[in-house]
């Protein structure tokens, strides 16, 4: 009885000892270490725990090694393509197109007769879809092999209708909606959108900064058009290679222009009407003057594409 008496008082003493003055400096600082790695802690899963609330949300509209998360494709944790806002304005665009024929495959226009339009805002890919990106949506259990140099070049030469497949499993896959940009989208981000400085080309008035061409692309060892994106200087929005390189399908319609009536005169040229597609922006083999952005507009069987995310 005396011995627990006596343990009672002896915790109870030594209770009191630990809120004596001297004993307070050590208590901050257990505090301040505690704090410091529930900090640590803290900052170490973040990352994860949105990796996997991503994972869930995509496993739930989609599949769970895709998620979209500030504008931005993942695949396997890895970013397979970046969206750019584009904030809407006013474009220039021409009434009367004049046309000249290049080859088999495409028909060339220049516009005349300006005439303003409302563009609206939408988020537009920072470049055109990649060997990878198309990999990683077009191949079942792809496995992504990061050290292949053609990673990152553009695909240049597919159907509209495959690029439509593309998009179809795309957004099966994320739970999101894309879509290829109209023929006045596609224009109004390549000279700048509301942040234009009326360069002629996309993003410098000295084409070799920008682009692609038939006079840089030995010097650049750009054969058949092996080049990576991204290694050009980007136009005012922060939107790469939207000069020379690779052409582009819009989603606007030949029969929404006025080229519509003579595409099928052309005695060399051939389309079937619901797949006649306008594309935007010259090769990586054309001219100085086909590259500007006021010049060409094709009417294309096959070409790259670079997509619009919804809201």
């Amino acid at each position: 009885m005396f011995h627990s008496q006596f343990s009672v008082k002896m915790k109870k003493k030594d209770l009191k000892k630990l809120f004596l003055p001297e004993y307070k400096e050590n208590y901050t600082k257990f505090f301040m270490f505690i704090l410091g790695i529930l900090l640590i802690v803290t900052f170490l899963c973040y990352p994860v725990v949105m990796i996997y609330k991503n994972g869930l949300l995509a496993e739930k509209n989609g599949n769970s090694r895709w998620f979209v998360s500030n504008n931005e494709v993942f695949f396997d944790s890895l970013k397979v393509y970046t969206f750019i806002p584009v904030t809407g304005g006013k474009l220039l665009i021409g009434e009367n197109w004049q046309m000249s024929y290049s080859d088999k495959d495409s028909i060339s226009t220049t516009e005349s007769n300006l005439k303003q339009v409302q563009i609206g805002s939408f988020l537009l890919g920072e470049t055109e879809v990649t060997q990878l990106f198309w990999d990683c949506v077009m191949i079942p259990n792809y496995r992504v092999k990061k050290q292949l140099y053609y990673n990152n070049r553009p695909i240049r030469s597919k159907t509209y209708d495959e690029w439509m497949k593309f998009i179809h499993r795309l957004d099966s896959l994320t739970g999101r909606n894309f879509r290829i940009p109209t023929l006045n989208e596609w224009d109004f981000a390549a000279r700048g959108g509301i942040y234009s400085k009326g360069y002629k080309y996309a993003g410098s008035n000295e084409i070799d900064e920008v682009a692609y061409y038939a006079g840089n692309t030995l010097k650049n060892f750009v054969i058949h058009g092996r080049y990576q994106v991204k290694k050009k200087k980007p136009n005012e929005l922060g939107l790469y290679d939207m000069s020379g390189g690779a052409s582009e399908f819009t989603s606007t319609r030949v029969e929404e222009s006025p080229l519509y009536e003579l595409v099928y005169s052309h005695p060399s040229f051939k389309i079937e009407r619901e797949n006649g597609r306008l594309a935007r922006v010259s090769h990586y083999f054309s001219s100085q003057e086909q590259c500007s952005l006021r010049h060409d507009a094709f009417i294309a069987v096959q070409a790259g594409a670079r997509l619009v995310m919804e809201h």
